[in-house]
């Protein structure tokens, strides 16, 4: 399944505020502390906030089996290529179970990505680029596998 989380982060205030006149005057601003929230969700290892994945059921035989079967021809190199992403984008596994590990990650693993971020355009202080935003949002996009329960990820 999938569950899509929207994070808003404000100042508080009525309206965005020009960096050059107001830069350093807040002591948090949206678009940094949206960042570092957006940071601490996940590591080099996946899925870092606590509990997220407690429950989701490990690989089954079945599912090894079918892996096995749907990774025959598939390579990561195709894959990279298919996705237009490069060779290394996935991280590292064993060598040799390459294809195995994406299949699993893919079809097997909870995700949580990041699929969107709103801010000012600067439109309320005059259309200027260099905006602090009073709001901004992240979407967080949960992709849940079975055995997992709705508990955790709220």
């Amino acid at each position: 399944g999938v569950l899509d989380v929207e994070i808003s982060i404000s100042t508080g205030g009525e309206r965005d505020l020009h960096s050059g006149l107001h830069g350093g005057l807040l002591l948090n601003e949206p678009v940094s502390d949206l960042f570092a929230l957006g940071n601490t969700l996940t590591d080099l290892r996946g899925i870092a906030v606590p509990g997220f994945t407690d429950g989701a059921r490990g690989m089954c035989e079945m599912d090894r089996i079918a892996i096995k079967k749907a990774v025959q021809g598939v390579t990561v190199d195709g894959i990279c290529a298919r996705l237009g992403v490069p060779r290394g984008a996935f991280g590292t596994t064993r060598r040799g179970e390459e294809a195995e590990d994406s299949l699993r990650r893919t079809w097997l693993d909870p995700a949580l990505s990041v699929t969107d971020v709103q801010y000012s355009d600067g439109g309320e202080c005059g259309n200027c680029a260099r905006v602090i935003s009073k709001t901004v949002k992240m979407t967080v996009s949960a992709r849940t596998v079975p055995d997992m329960s709705e508990a955790q990820c709220a």
